[in-house]
């Protein structure tokens, strides 16, 4: 009986990481599809998505792709089918916070503050690498535009 469980829980976590593997696969693919031709600032493949300040409390974190070009921050996140594209132009402000939403990973997370089509207000923050380099490009950027 033991054996059998062993062998059941084995196999789930192959067929997991197997499926993660393709998922990851396919992103990587629409990813070099999407910015060719394109000029990429800055990216970071492991950022976590931790809160979208539009969505409410109760949101799902985890690992997705953030680009930054010079007309957009894009962000796609890896296991669910999320997606966001911000144009430079409607980004007021990029900075570090520690809180969104109750949000608290227990390290500074890069808060991007931006207007949605609607003219609403909104944010979302993220774990990344190079935090403050993220807020400088962002800022940076928001300032030519």
């Amino acid at each position: 009986m033991t054996f059998i469980a062993i062998a059941i829980t084995s196999i789930a976590i192959i067929w997991f990481v197997i499926f993660l593997k393709k998922k990851q696969d396919a992103l990587e693919e629409n990813f070099q599809k999407r910015f060719a031709g394109h000029t990429i600032r800055y990216q970071d493949k492991c950022a976590i998505f931790r809160a979208q300040q539009s969505s409410g409390y109760s949101q799902t974190s985890g690992k997705s792709y953030l680009v930054l070009t010079d007309t957009e921050l894009y962000f796609k996140m890896v296991m669910f089918s999320i997606e966001l594209s911000i144009p430079i132009t409607s980004i007021t402000k990029a900075e570090s916070a520690n809180r969104l939403l109750g949000v608290n990973p227990g390290r500074a997370m890069l808060k991007v503050n931006f207007i949605t089509d609607d003219g609403e207000q909104d944010a979302i923050a993220l774990n990344v690498k190079e935090l403050y380099t993220w807020v400088k490009e962002i800022n940076s950027l928001i300032q030519k535009a």
